[in-house]
């Protein structure tokens, strides 16, 4: 009979939701904030478009493995430091060069950043763990204008052991660390709010 393995993706992340707002709402919602009343919450109106959630992919955090709740491998970018020993040997597909925007202009937008660490997911396989089963996915996405200070770019990385024959990574484990609003005006322009 053969051991199991639990395999986990651990480190820091974010969430980001995006709903859709029609002028009114984002007008109201600006004013709100200007004059101190705003409540974050009600920010959550618009059309839920959706979440992008995992954990950080950048030259300062990238996920963990843990073997059987044990810390076994960095999966940051190969800076030749022993803590990148694992990112030689797993397959890392990266998606178009060009930052997805999830916000369009022409449109207003409410986006919740909510940031968080901990267990992206786990999965428990039988017999030992085989990094070069691993494989990471970089999803690049933006929001806000590109031609202003208020454009952020993020990367986060999802992650599939063995064509995701064992299960996948989508029980999370978080704990939350803050949130952060912004509204996206017409123009593509964020502004901090709460």
């Amino acid at each position: 009979m053969s051991e199991t393995t639990k395999i986990s993706i651990n480190g820091d992340g974010i969430m980001f939701c995006v709903y859709k707002l029609d002028q009114d709402q984002f007008d109201k919602f600006l004013e709100s904030n200007e004059e101190g009343d705003l409540d974050c919450d009600d920010l959550e109106q618009g059309m839920d478009y959706g979440e992008q959630m995992g954990p950080y992919w950048n030259e300062y955090q990238a996920p963990s493995i843990y073997l059987n709740d044990e810390y076994a491998i960095s999966l940051g970018p190969d800076d030749g430091s022993d803590n990148a020993d694992g990112f030689r040997d797993c397959t890392l597909t990266k998606g178009s060069t060009a930052a997805s925007n999830i916000t369009q202009r022409g449109e207003c937008w409410a986006v919740s950043v909510e940031h968080f660490r901990g267990s992206w997911g786990e999965i428990e396989i039988d017999g030992e763990f085989d990094i070069q089963k691993l494989r990471l996915s970089i999803i690049e996405f933006s929001y806000g204008n590109e031609s202003t200070e208020t454009h952020e770019i993020v990367e986060i990385a999802t992650s599939e052991y063995d064509e995701n024959q064992h299960g996948e990574f989508d029980s999370h484990s978080l704990e939350g660390k803050s949130i952060d609003w912004c509204l996206i005006d017409a123009e593509g322009n964020a502004h901090p709010v709460c």
